[in-house]
């Protein structure tokens, strides 16, 4: 059992892991510091929570990250698309699955914007969703260049 602290702490710190990790990393006693957090807002990736999600297996981790960087990709364009039909309900299914997704793999600053999201298309606030879109499309291509090695 872990002693980290939950993976929604917005202080909790990360370090970068991308497609050259290879080692198995050494236990924590605590959070591990590197990427910045959004000024205001959580780290890109809590990284120990990721490893233990991924059972302590770097290969699989990166697999996990890659495949998540897709899906969370091909759900904003399906949501793009619902909200120019006018289905808010597949909008709020697409957003939530980014939520949640960005939850179980560590990426908290793509969680967090894409929690409001979802709450903007649930209230029926289109007015602001695109700004919102436009903030979580950010913050996953920080996410992206942050498990690439770049962040």
């Amino acid at each position: 059992m872990s002693t980290s602290p939950p993976p929604n702490t917005p202080d909790y710190n990360s370090e970068s892991v991308g497609p050259t990790s290879s080692a198995t990393p050494a236990p924590s006693a605590g959070p591990t510091p590197s990427a910045a957090p959004t000024p205001g807002g959580p780290v890109v990736l809590d990284r120990d929570f990721a490893i233990e999600q991924a059972c302590g297996d770097l290969e699989f981790l990166n697999e996990l990250l890659e495949l998540f960087v897709a899906d969370a990709s091909s759900q904003m364009e399906s949501m793009q698309g619902a909200l120019s039909e006018g289905d808010n309900d597949v909008a709020e299914r697409n957003a939530h699955s980014n939520k949640v997704s960005a939850a179980n793999i560590g990426a908290l600053a793509v969680q967090e914007v894409a929690k409001t999201l979802e709450a903007m298309i649930r209230e029926g606030e289109l007015d602001r969703v695109g700004p919102q879109i436009a903030t979580v499309q950010t913050e996953l291509d920080r996410f992206k260049e942050h498990v690439e090695g770049d962040g």
